[in-house]
C-alpha cells in the first residue's frame, strides 16, 4: 500500500469581482485548511503586477480572509490571485478573479 497524500487545496476567493467602486479594493476568500499563510497577487488596469504580499492567516476568521493592500490598482481591468501556502511548504493558487476599477 502506498503513503496517503494530503490534498492541499486552493482558497476560494469571494471579490472584488466585476465592475468596482475603488482602486484600492478588499480583497476576500476562504481559508484553506492546513494554510500557514497567503500570497496576494494582482495585475492592476495596465496589465502589470501590481500587488505581491505575504501574509499571515491572522488575516482570517473562521470563515474569511480579508486584506486590503495601501497600493492601486489603477484605472481599468485587472485580476487577481490568492495562494495558499502551507507550512510543508505546499502552495496552492486560485483560478483567478477579473474586476475593472474606476
Amino acid at each position: 500500500m502506498y503513503p496517503s497524500k494530503t490534498v492541499f487545496m486552493k482558497p476560494a476567493q469571494v471579490e472584488p469581482e466585476g465592475i468596482i467602486a475603488t482602486q484600492k479594493p478588499t480583497y476576500a476568500w476562504t481559508p484553506a485548511a492546513n494554510a500557514s499563510g497567503y500570497r496576494l497577487w494582482v495585475n492592476g488596469g495596465n496589465g502589470a503586477g501590481v500587488v505581491n504580499v505575504s501574509m499571515p492567516t491572522s488575516v482570517c476568521s473562521a470563515s474569511e480572509c480579508r486584506y486590503t493592500p495601501v497600493t492601486s490598482v489603477g484605472r481599468g481591468d485587472g485580476v487577481w490571485w490568492v495562494t495558499a501556502i502551507s507550512t510543508s511548504g505546499q502552495e496552492s493558487t486560485s483560478d483567478g478573479m477579473a474586476f475593472r476599477a474606476p
